[in-house]
């Protein structure tokens, strides 16, 4: 039975509650379009990870997924112990500007949490997560920071008074307004000082903030912890998109007398069970809400995401409030919170996310029946057309500019590259080499209204490459570009962000992929080719093919690197690639320059082939610059290219405060290959 609210010009967006950190706007909740397609799933940062009770590694784990902030520095209240990089921890409460927030995960079949980390009002990131466990009272960490400091945030159960820094220093856990059921948190601020700051993030180099953490109770006694790594789904879980037929589960979404509603797809979820605590080994700590059926509804070219939350522990009783949730104003019986809008549904809760705002969601809402059927199926979806998403003709290309460069880091094989789109900027990654005539670089979901379920994809193809086909479509043809050796490429639409596309010649014909074997990862070498990574006042490791040094100018001193200890030959269809066998950081007068050993990729220590976009130099002879920043600035700052061949290798250099210092390092670097 639907409800009978006051008319829509009523319903207004909710105040924003008052907040503890002034004025600043309290940041945006999680986007209901995450959950919904698969595709659009694989795009979440989704993070499952349990921290063990005495080996919270606080750096290598939690730093790779930092969010690099300009914010300022947290005011201290407290402070710790002394990092392994010699600064002091300090650690900060809730007076002091951060919080933690969380909502319900909008993925169907499992329960969880997405969380949301603030300071000064502003979010520095968030992570998705599986419910608190009683058998787990750390919960959740995270890390943040920039080049001035790094900062910790580690969520606890309720009986965590404080934690143990380093097995020295006492850090009191605190209640903060965004935490329900108990949960605590501690927020650890650590300076890093300017000789840290030199060292390029993933070298590897030494942690900043606690190495340990252990949590006590109120008496001052270890916590014991029993770790869960599972991720059970509660049941099974159908997927559907337009126009495959809507599933049965065990809960459904009816809708009526909203013109021009339409449903594309979603999940629903059947044999429903109750949360596995005694298999995961701990009982959820205070509550957690299960997500039984997703449906994403189109509204007046709006995207909306409707859900039944249950109560994860016992599907079938009363779910608990939403936490943080707030009366919206004019629609008694309805709450919101960020962008999505929820109300009951008997002992569930029917929410509603993304569209135009509050009094769009209002409006669906009000046109939503919640079924819920534990003991027997429904249909997903009933009472509105299925149309417009399987449907939806791929989105126009614009004009894309593509630029590769030789990956610099040891242990990389092919191409960084910088793609550069009409009305979208720029953008690459690290690293791409044909072992496939062409392969997918990179693809971006476009999840504005109307855009159904494609991704833009850009496809680096060998010289061979006349066009590529993904999916089964028509075929694309591929272009130039300026690209060197000539490779080619192509923009296209595609549905699933793994495709390989299959490519053909001038003929038409399909080029066969026999004989070649798929590239490792990158960055992800394994066994003898796995790259070792070092940091000052350590040396190289001995023995590897490749080795960088410097002598004779003062004031270069090493930071830190890789070096891979053996080296292979890859069989690729690009002409010419490279692979990087040791990189090596320097610091200069303030500036960080990179040098690197390069490889021919297919046969190493052959005469590698001419670095693309490169000249020979004015003013040094043996050497080949590409000044003007021709890629996206790295680690080391400066993106020219300088360069010195060598007996079946390249010595290049980067970063610093320009060519000319570039040309000046370069005089004063030795490189020895031994394969």
């Amino acid at each position: 039975m639907l409800l009978s609210l006051a008319p829509m010009s009523l319903v207004q967006d909710p105040p924003r509650p008052t907040s503890t950190h002034g004025s600043a706007q309290k940041p945006a909740w999680p986007d209901p379009r995450q959950g919904v397609i698969e595709d659009a799933r694989r795009r979440q940062h989704r993070r499952r990870r349990r921290l063990a009770i005495f080996a919270f590694v606080a750096a290598a784990g939690l730093m790779a997924l930092a969010f690099v902030l300009e914010g300022s520095q947290a005011t201290s209240a407290h402070t710790g112990t002394a990092g392994r990089g010699g600064a002091a921890a300090q650690t900060a409460s809730s007076a002091s500007g951060f919080d933690v927030r969380l909502a319900p995960t909008l993925e169907v079949g499992r329960a969880g949490w997405q969380i949301f980390y603030e300071e000064d009002g502003k979010q520095t990131g968030g992570e998705s997560t599986g419910p608190a466990l009683s058998s787990e009272p750390i919960f959740a960490g995270y890390g943040s920071g920039n080049s001035h400091r790094s900062v910790h945030d580690v969520l606890t159960t309720s009986n965590v008074a404080s934690m143990l820094a380093d097995g020295k220093t006492r850090i009191p856990t605190v209640a903060l307004p965004g935490l329900p059921y108990g949960l605590r948190a501690v927020h650890i601020v650590t300076p890093i000082t300017p000789e840290e700051q030199r060292i390029p993030p993933g070298l590897g180099g030494e942690s900043h903030g606690p190495s340990s953490l252990v949590p006590l109770d109120a008496a001052g006694r270890p916590i014991p912890s029993k770790p869960n790594h599972l991720d059970p789904s509660q049941g099974t879980i159908h997927s559907w998109e337009y126009p495959a037929s809507t599933p049965e589960g065990a809960c459904g979404l009816r809708a009526s007398g909203l013109t021009g509603l339409t449903a594309q797809g979603g999940k629903a979820l059947s044999a429903i069970r109750p949360y596995p605590a005694q298999r995961v080994g701990g009982q959820i700590a205070g509550h957690a809400f299960l997500p039984c059926v997703s449906v994403l509804y189109h509204l007046a070219g709006m995207p909306l995401q409707a859900l039944i939350l249950l109560d994860a522990a016992q599907p079938g009783a009363r779910a608990a409030a939403l936490p943080d949730f707030k009366p919206v104003r004019g629609a008694p019986g309805y709450v919101n919170e960020g962008s999505l809008t929820a109300r009951r549904a008997a002992g569930a809760w029917l929410v509603v996310g993304q569209g135009r705002g509050v009094a769009q969601r209002v409006e669906v809402l009000r046109h939503l029946s919640a079924l819920v059927r534990l003991g027997s199926s429904v249909p997903a979806s009933a009472g509105v057309a299925e149309a417009g998403h399987g449907n939806t003709p791929p989105p126009a290309s614009s004009p894309t500019t593509l630029r590769v460069a030789p990956a610099l880091e040891a242990g990389a094989l092919g191409w960084a590259y910088l793609k550069t789109e009409a009305g979208s900027g720029s953008g690459g990654s690290c690293c791409s080499a044909l072992t496939h005539p062409a392969g997918l670089l990179d693809a971006s979901k476009d999840l504005g209204p109307g855009s159904g379920p494609w991704w833009t994809a850009t496809v680096l193809a060998a010289p061979e490459v006349a066009a590529v086909s993904v999916e089964g479509r028509p075929p694309v043809r591929t272009q130039s570009g300026g690209l060197p050796y000539g490779m080619r490429f192509a923009v296209v639409a595609v549905k699933n962000a793994g495709v390989t596309p299959a490519a053909f010649d001038v003929h038409g014909r399909r080029i066969a992929t026999q004989g070649f074997e798929p590239a490792p990862k990158p960055h992800e070498f394994e066994g003898p080719y796995a790259p070792r990574t070092w940091t000052a006042p350590s040396t190289p490791p001995a023995g590897g093919p490749c080795q960088i040094s410097a002598s004779g100018m003062s004031g270069l001193t090493p930071i830190g690197g890789k070096v891979v200890p053996q080296v292979k030959g890859y069989r690729l269809f690009e002409s010419h690639a490279f692979q990087s066998c040791a990189d090596t950081y320097y610091a200069l007068g303030g500036s960080t320059l990179q040098a690197a050993v390069l490889l021919d990729a297919e046969h190493p220590g052959a005469t590698p082939a001419a670095l693309p976009y490169m000249t020979a130099s004015a003013v040094a002879a043996g050497v080949f610059d590409a000044p003007g920043g021709f890629m996206g600035g790295g680690h080391a700052g400066n993106s020219n290219l300088t360069a010195e061949r060598l007996p079946g290798a390249w010595l290049v250099l980067t970063g610093g405060s320009g060519h000319a210092q570039q040309l000046e390092v370069l005089r004063h670097l030795h490189a020895a290959v031994h394969l």
